[in-house]
C-alpha cells in the first residue's frame, strides 16, 4: 500500500478588496517566460471536433469547451474542470483516449462500482463479461463506442487476463481509489511500460476528495503520490461538477497542482431545464404521502408502466428506503408494484445490476435510494427527484438533484421535502409586506408565522451553512439571493486564487491571481458562462415563483390511491372503501344502532354471576364486530380476521365478563387487566370492545331479575377519554 507522506498545504493570499493594489514579494515573471505545456499541439481544434465526431461515432457536434479542454490536456496541461452534471464530462475521457496515440492509455479514477460500470460495457460472451458477470449496463458504452475499456476492482483483482490488458492495450482503465492505492496496481505503476502508455489520470468526482477524504475514504487524500510513479510528464485532471472554494482548496492541495502547467476551466453548474422545489413535509412520520400527487391521477389494471414518470427518490437510510418502496407499491395496481425499486450499498451486487438495467430500459419507473446511487449514473430520462429530509450538505443536493433530464430536452423537476424547523421564522420586517408572508407561508405550508421552540433553532444551526441559507433563501433580499438557480451558480463558483480568463481564448487575464503571478509555470483559469443554461423566469424555481408550488400538493394516509388498492394488502396504509353494512343477526340486533339514549350503568358487586346464554350473547357481538372491522381493513385474503380479535382474546374476555359488571367505566386499562396482552388492538379497536362491552352489560342488567344482581352502593366517579360508563351504539361499519 501507498504511504501518505507530508504535504505542503497551498498557500494564498485571503481575497483582496476591489480595486486595491497588491505589493508582490518578488516581481512577476513574464508570461512569455513561463514554462507553457508539456508538449506541442499535434491537432487543431477543427481536427479535433472532426476526429471526436468520426470515431466516436457522434451524432452531434462536440462543445468548443470540451474541444479546447482535450486540447489543454492532450498538451500536457494539468486541469480542474467544473462542469454541471449532464454537461458530457464522459467525452473528455473519451476523447482523450481515442485521441491520445497509439497504444495510449487513460486512467479514471472513480468513488463508485456503480459508477465505474456507467462507462464501460463488456462485448457479449467474452471472457470479460464471464469473469464479471456482476458488472451492469449503461446507455452510453465506451466500448459500444469502439474503445477498449476496462475496470478492475476487488471483484476481479485475481483476472489474470484482465490485468494483461490493462498493461498493454486497453484504451480506458476505470479503478476506484483504494485500488490506485493498492499493492497490486502499485506493480502496475512501477512497470515502465505501462506508465509510458499514459496519457492523463483522471479523477472523476473530485468533490469526493473533500466529502469523503479524511475519514471515509482515506485513500483519496494519498492520490497526490501517484505523481511519484506517474513522473512529471503525465497530467493528472480533477472534474466535478460541485465545487466550492474550499472544496476546491482540497483538490489542488490533495492532487499537488501547481508544479506543472495547469490550464482550470469553469463553465458552471445551471440546469436551465430544471425546476427547483423546496417544501416542509406535511407527512412526517411517512414523508413518501406528502409525493404521492407525483403519480397518475387514475390508476387501473389497463395503466401502462409508461404512465408512471421516472423518479430517483433520495433517503439518508437503507431502513427509509424500504418503508419508501412499500409506500408507493401501496398505491399502485398490482401488475405495477414491481416497478418500484430499492437501491443501496447493502444489496447484493446481482441486484444492483438488474437495478439499473431496469431503471435503463423503463422496466423499474421509481428508484427509493441512497447516496449509493448519486454519482454518475447516466439514466437519461428521469424527470422527477425528490430528497426526503436535509442532505448532509449543498454540494449533495446538488449532485442528487443533478440527476434528473439529463437527456437532451428532457425537462426535470427537483423537490426537497424538510422538516418545519428548517426554516428561520418570519422577521418581523418581512411581516409588514403581507403578499410577502403569504408567499413564504405557501412555500412553506405554514398556516401563519410564529414563533419558534428553542428545539427548532438547536436542530437548524447543524444544517450545513450554505444549505441552511439555500433553504431560507426566500427571506434574503434581491432576485440574487433569493432564487435557488442563481444561490448554485455562487456557491459553486470557486475563487481560487489564479488569474482569471472569460473566454476560452483569452490572452488577457480580467484578473492575476497572486499564485498565477508567483509560480514558475502557467497557471490559468478560465471562468466562463454556457449560453442557454438561465432557467425561464416561470420555470425557474419555487422561490422565484411560489405558485409554482400549487402543482405539487402534498398527499396524505388518506390518498384515493392507497384507499383504492388497501383489500390486496395485509397492513395497508389506508382504509379501504366501506362495504355495504351487514345487518346485525345476534342477538344484539335488539339494540338500535341509531339510538342517542344515554343510560348510565350502576356497577354491580363482584362475583355477578353470568349466564352461558349471556356469555354466548357477548361472543357474538365480539365476532361480528370482528367480521366487520375485517372488511372495513379490505377483507384480506392473506389475513384472516381473527388476526385483530385472537380467539385466545375473545375467549378471555367472555370469560372475565362477570368483572366488567362491577366496573364503573371500561377502558383499555379494564381490557388490558382481564387479557394482559392484546397485540395488534389498535386505540381505535379498545374503543370499539370497550362500547360492544358496555353495551351487553346494559342489556345484561335490563333482563336480569333484580333479584339476582348484587348490587352495593354506588361511588361516582369520573370517565377518562377512551372509556365508556353508559351504553353506545353497538357496531358501526
Amino acid at each position: 500500500m501507498l504511504t501518505p507522506q507530508p504535504q505542503t498545504p497551498r498557500k494564498r493570499d485571503a481575497r483582496p478588496p476591489s480595486g486595491s493594489p497588491r505589493t508582490p514579494r518578488r516581481r512577476a515573471r513574464k508570461t512569455a517566460t513561463r514554462l507553457q505545456g508539456t508538449s506541442s499541439a499535434k491537432l487543431s481544434y477543427a481536427e479535433i471536433s472532426t476526429q471526436l465526431i468520426a470515431l466516436l461515432a457522434l451524432t452531434f457536434i462536440p462543445e468548443l469547451w470540451q474541444i479546447y479542454l482535450i486540447s489543454r490536456i492532450l498538451r500536457g496541461f494539468d486541469s480542474v474542470f467544473l462542469a454541471g452534471t449532464g454537461y458530457g464530462k464522459s467525452l473528455v475521457f473519451e476523447g482523450l483516449a481515442v485521441l491520445g496515440g497509439k497504444n495510449k492509455v487513460v486512467i479514471v479514477i472513480c468513488p463508485l462500482k456503480a459508477l465505474e460500470r456507467d462507462q464501460v460495457s463488456f462485448p457479449p460472451h467474452s471472457q470479460l463479461e464471464l469473469e464479471a458477470l456482476k458488472q451492469s449496463k449503461q446507455v452510453i458504452h465506451a466500448r459500444k463506442k469502439g474503445i477498449n475499456a476496462i475496470l478492475i476492482n476487488e471483484d476481479n483483482t485475481k483476472t489474470a487476463s484482465l490485468w494483461k490488458e490493462a498493461r498493454t492495450t486497453a484504451q480506458l482503465v476505470y479503478i476506484s481509489p483504494e485500488m490506485a492505492c493498492s499493492d497490486s496496481f502499485v506493480r502496475l505503476w512501477k512497470d515502465p511500460k505501462f506508465r509510458g502508455r499514459i496519457t492523463a489520470l483522471i479523477v472523476d468526482e473530485a468533490h469526493c476528495i473533500d466529502e469523503w477524504g479524511d475519514e471515509f475514504r482515506p485513500e483519496y487524500k494519498k492520490l497526490e503520490m501517484l505523481r511519484s510513479y506517474t513522473g512529471q510528464g503525465v497530467p493528472f485532471v480533477a472534474c466535478t461538477a460541485t465545487a466550492s472554494t474550499s472544496t476546491f482548496d482540497t483538490i489542488w492541495n490533495s492532487l499537488g497542482f501547481g508544479n506543472r502547467p495547469f490550464w482550470g476551466l469553469d463553465v458552471g453548474c445551471g440546469r436551465n431545464n430544471l425546476l427547483y422545489l423546496t417544501r416542509s413535509m406535511s407527512n412526517p412520520q411517512n414523508p413518501v404521502l406528502d409525493v404521492l400527487n407525483y403519480l397518475p391521477e387514475t390508476l387501473d389494471d389497463n395503466t401502462p408502466r409508461e404512465a408512471v414518470d421516472k423518479m430517483l427518490f433520495y433517503f439518508d437510510s437503507e431502513t427509509a428506503c424500504g418503508k419508501g418502496v412499500n409506500t408507493v407499491r401501496s398505491a399502485l395496481p398490482a401488475h405495477l408494484r414491481d416497478c418500484v425499486y430499492a437501491f443501496s450499498s447493502g444489496i447484493s451486487e446481482d441486484a444492483k445490476k438488474d437495478c439499473w438495467e431496469g431503471f435503463m430500459s423503463g422496466r423499474y419507473r421509481i428508484i427509493c435510494c441512497t447516496d449509493a446511487a448519486g454519482m454518475g449514473c447516466n439514466v437519461h430520462d428521469v424527470k422527477i427527484t425528490i430528497i426526503f429530509d436535509c442532505p448532509s450538505s449543498l454540494a449533495v443536493l446538488s449532485q442528487r438533484w443533478g440527476r434528473t433530464g439529463r437527456g437532451r430536452g428532457t425537462i426535470g423537476t427537483c423537490l426537497l421535502l424538510v422538516r418545519s424547523w428548517a426554516f428561520r421564522p418570519i422577521p418581523a420586517s418581512h411581516v409588514a409586506s403581507a403578499a410577502t408572508v403569504q408567499q413564504l407561508q405557501q412555500l412553506r405550508g405554514q398556516k401563519k408565522a410564529k414563533l419558534e421552540p428553542q428545539g427548532h433553532t438547536t436542530s437548524r444551526g447543524k444544517i450545513e451553512s450554505t444549505l441552511e441559507a439555500f433553504i431560507n433563501s426566500g427571506l434574503a433580499a434581491g432576485k440574487d439571493g433569493r432564487c435557488s438557480h442563481r444561490i448554485m451558480a455562487r456557491v459553486f463558483r470557486p475563487w481560487t486564487g489564479l488569474s482569471i480568463f472569460d473566454s476560452l481564448d483569452a490572452t488577457t487575464p480580467t484578473s492575476v491571481g497572486e499564485l498565477s503571478r508567483n509560480s514558475a509555470y502557467e497557471l490559468q483559469w478560465t471562468q466562463i458562462d454556457l449560453p442557454g443554461k438561465t432557467p425561464p423566469d416561470d420555470r425557474c424555481c419555487g422561490v422565484c415563483n411560489p405558485a409554482l408550488l400549487a402543482s405539487f400538493r402534498p398527499s396524505s394516509a388518506r390518498d384515493h390511491r392507497l384507499r383504492q388498492f388497501a383489500a390486496e394488502f395485509i397492513h395497508p396504509l389506508a382504509e379501504a372503501d366501506p362495504e355495504p353494512e351487514l345487518r346485525p343477526t345476534s342477538p344484539s340486533s335488539a339494540v338500535s344502532d341509531n339510538s342517542t339514549e344515554t343510560v348510565e350503568f350502576e356497577p354491580l358487586a363482584k362475583g355477578q354471576a353470568v349466564s352461558k346464554a349471556d356469555k354466548e350473547m357477548l361472543r357474538a357481538r365480539l365476532v361480528e364486530w370482528r367480521a366487520l372491522r375485517h372488511k372495513r381493513r379490505g377483507a384480506s385474503k392473506f389475513i384472516s380476521a381473527e388476526v385483530a380479535l385472537p380467539p385466545r382474546t375473545l375467549e378471555a374476555l367472555v370469560t372475565a365478563s362477570g368483572k366488567f359488571l362491577s366496573e364503573a367505566v371500561i377502558g383499555k386499562k379494564q381490557i388490558l387487566a382481564v387479557v394482559k396482552h392484546w397485540d395488534f388492538g389498535t386505540d381505535d379497536d379498545f374503543r370499539d370492545v370497550a362500547e360492544i362491552i358496555c353495551d351487553w352489560r346494559t342489556i345484561f342488567v335490563s333482563m336480569t331479575p333484580q333479584s339476582q344482581r348484587r348490587t352495593h352502593k354506588r361511588t361516582r366517579s369520573s370517565h377518562a377519554p377512551g372509556q365508556c360508563a353508559h351504553s353506545a351504539p353497538a357496531i358501526t361499519p
